[in-house]
């Protein structure tokens, strides 16, 4: 540990060491990535914790020098020295995943001696591991998250009583979430090894926490005053396992911010959390690459946080300018396209929008448009936001946009060739209608002609295509009205009248050939609740119409059709279908002239 706050030093240590050598507290900074360790999949960290420390509980005593698990660096830096009644306090740079894991292993522990009446060792564990026991901030928590994680670990520590804990605020960020899963998941374990005979025991507990406090080492690594933290964070983690650009992200703006901790928290309560917060975990890996796409159309996902830092450095906080002004103007540029893309994935809807708008905005998220649309596609609504693009143009512009993707859908055409062109497609095209179809039947792509849809639609598979689903349900709503937000997407099944398995032994009059061809073409394609299709099975075309006709029947009215329609399904009646879908189709999904 260092000595010198400008120096640096490194050693080995043992958990007790790290928590009791100094009465010290260890925060993750602002920039720093949330909790992210998973507890289930084949990449775990957690499992694998357990699984190791189980291991070394096999193998012999804490006596043995060799039995102890060696859990990587720790690098720390002096952010406030000791002085006077105030605690030092130093920011984890890297191994905050660790440090939290082997912090909530112990609090799981002092509060399974609390459930047992221990309360003795409870207070024990609190003191020496968990909790800082001198000056103002006394009975505080020796760690400490970052600000995202910090609403989620006080309730976390709520459950400790031998003292309660002490907390600065009531926490930000989103009550359950990576960390309170990882807590379960924790507690759960702790609670497993030490049953025995279905009750907890107080000498299974000593063991664990000592093993872990005993036999559990780290090298720690003290950054001077004089290193700057975020440079240190960035190059620790681009070289290791990537961060996502979000991570990267946030410790450019807490880089502007510099070292003042009351200027970076106010950053942090009044401009990035509510940006992370509108942006929404679900989302985050969709926004930056088309938003550096729209500031420099050369990004790509590799590249995308090197452009964006760039464009921040040559056009938002120029002339190396830092401080809580310039974090400020890093977070506004952000936001600046949140909105459209919000609108865009479905998000929110924007205040101000007529309802014929936002029905239009609303078929891009329903119909799956593919991401590398989404830069031409922010640049649309953000423009309808501002006012200078018209409800006209809005909704011109989108049917143009879902006539192209879904004919190509329909004929059977991949996505490739389609980013070259809609990266920069704003700027060249905006919204005029010559401009973008001349695009749109560049060499690269191709936008289907009425013939190459109509022969498509009586022999292409569609059942394999992520927008099978909305083709189906926009031929549903041309019987419904357009109205089917009563149902949830991921109760609408897409059936097969002559089902899967006709491909092995044909179906009624059609062989195994025929079937093959015909089989996920979209005439033999309906919409069904999963309680039909599951009750509709593989029964024959007679029986399925009965139920459908006179039992348990369909709510959707193009399926019922079907089956009011044609007594038999055969490959005539698939064709009769076909021809009608066509005849719909070239005029729901038109190709501009």
């Amino acid at each position: 540990m260092a000595k010198n706050a400008d120096a640096l030093s490194g050693e080995a240590v043992s958990v007790r060491e790290l928590f009791t050598t100094a009465d010290r507290r260890l925060r993750a900074p602002e920039f720093q990535r949330t909790y992210v360790w998973r507890t289930t999949g084949s990449n775990a960290q957690i499992p694998r914790f357990w699984t190791d420390l189980e291991t070394l509980r096999d193998e012999g005593g804490a006596e043995n020098d060799q039995d102890s698990l060696f859990l990587g660096a720790l690098v720390l830096q002096i952010v406030e020295p000791a002085k006077g009644a105030q605690v030092p306090l130093n920011a984890i740079i890297d191994g905050q995943q660790r440090i939290l894991t082997i912090y909530l292993a112990l609090t799981a522990i002092a509060e399974a001696f609390q459930d047992v009446g221990n309360l003795d060792e409870a207070e024990a564990i609190e003191s020496e591991y968990l909790l800082v026991r001198t000056g103002k901030h006394k009975n505080r928590p020796r760690v400490e998250p970052t600000f995202t994680d910090s609403r989620q670990f006080r309730q976390i520590m709520s459950c400790l009583e031998n003292p309660s804990p002490r907390f600065p605020n009531s926490g930000h960020g989103p009550e359950s979430h990576h960390l309170t899963t990882a807590w379960k998941a924790i507690r759960n374990r702790v609670r497993t090894l030490c049953t025995m005979n279905g009750e907890l025991s107080s000498e299974s507990l000593e063991e664990l926490r000592d093993e872990i406090v005993e036999r559990l080492e780290l090298v720690e690594i003290t950054l001077g005053l004089n290193h700057d933290p975020h440079e240190v964070y960035e190059r620790l983690n681009t070289a290791g396992e990537p961060l996502k650009v979000i991570d990267l992200v946030r410790n450019a703006v807490f880089l502007t911010v510099g070292g003042d901790v009351e200027a970076a928290e106010s950053i942090y309560a009044e401009h990035w959390e509510p940006f992370e917060s509108e942006l929404g975990i679900e989302h985050q890996d969709k926004y930056f690459f088309p938003y550096a796409l729209i500031r420099n159309s050369a990004s790509t996902k590799a590249s995308a946080y090197r452009r964006l830092k760039e464009h921040w450095e040559t056009e938002v906080v120029t002339g190396g300018e830092r401080g809580e002004f310039a974090a400020k103007a890093i977070v506004e540029d952000l936001r600046e396209y949140l909105p459209a893309f919000l609108a865009l994935v479905g998000q929110s809807r924007p205040p101000g929008l007529t309802d014929e708008s936002w029905r239009k905005i609303t078929t891009l998220h329903r119909m799956d448009t593919p991401q590398v649309m989404y830069p031409y596609l922010m640049e649309l609504l953000k423009g309808h936001l501002d006012g200078t693009t018209s409800n006209v143009e809005l909704g011109t512009t989108i049917d143009i946009i879902d006539s192209f993707l879904i004919r190509r859908t329909i004929v059977g055409l991949s996505s490739t060739g389609i980013h070259t062109e809609f990266k920069d497609l704003w700027r060249r095209a905006g919204t005029d209608v010559s401009s973008l179809m001349d695009r749109l039947e560049a060499r690269t792509i191709q936008f289907p002609s009425d013939e190459e849809l109509l022969l498509a639609i009586y022999d292409q598979s569609i059942y394999s295509s992520s927008r099978c689903r909305y083709i189906l349900t926009e031929y549903e709503r041309s019987f419904t009205a357009g109205d089917l937000s009563e149902w949830d997407p991921k109760e609408i099944t897409v059936d097969h009248l002559m089902p899967q398995s006709a491909r092995d032994e044909g179906w009624g009059g059609i062989g195994k050939f025929d079937a093959e061809k015909v089989v996920d073409t979209w005439a033999n394609l309906v919409p069904l609740t999963q309680k039909a299709n599951t009750e509709k099975s593989n029964r024959s075309w007679d029986e399925t119409r009965t139920m459908m006709l006179e039992d348990s029947g369909t709510v959707f009215k193009s399926t019922n059709e079907v089956f009011k329609r044609y007594s038999e399904w055969d490959l005539s009646a698939m064709n009769d279908r076909a021809g009608t879908l066509a005849e719909w189709a070239l005029n729901r999904w038109p190709k501009p002239s």
